[in-house]
């Protein structure tokens, strides 16, 4: 599922009936942000792998690159990077 506004895909990861394996989100969001995104789904589901990108504020990129619970992907990529984090992300065991 995609979701081009960042306050439609929150509704969508608190609502219960909904079960998601891969959040894939911007760090430069209109409100909600990229992060804020990342704490709503990691606190429904501590498994739900979360890969985080962005092209800007590359110190702080790097800073949650080593110190969080989910993958950062910098902008630019190529099709194959992406492919690649998702699907190293989704046959990774739990967290």
């Amino acid at each position: 599922v995609a979701f081009t506004d960042s306050r439609e895909a929150e509704r969508h990861l608190r609502n219960p009936a909904r079960a998601f394996d891969l959040l894939i989100t911007d760090l430069v969001m209109p409100a909600p942000n990229g992060l804020d995104l990342v704490g709503v789904a990691q606190a429904r589901s501590d498994e739900l792998k979360v890969l985080l990108v962005s092209g800007s504020d590359q110190q702080r990129l790097q800073a949650l690159d080593t110190s969080s619970d989910f993958q950062v992907l910098r902008k630019p990529y190529a099709a194959e990077e992406l492919l690649d984090k998702v699907a190293r992300l989704l046959t990774s065991p739990p967290a």
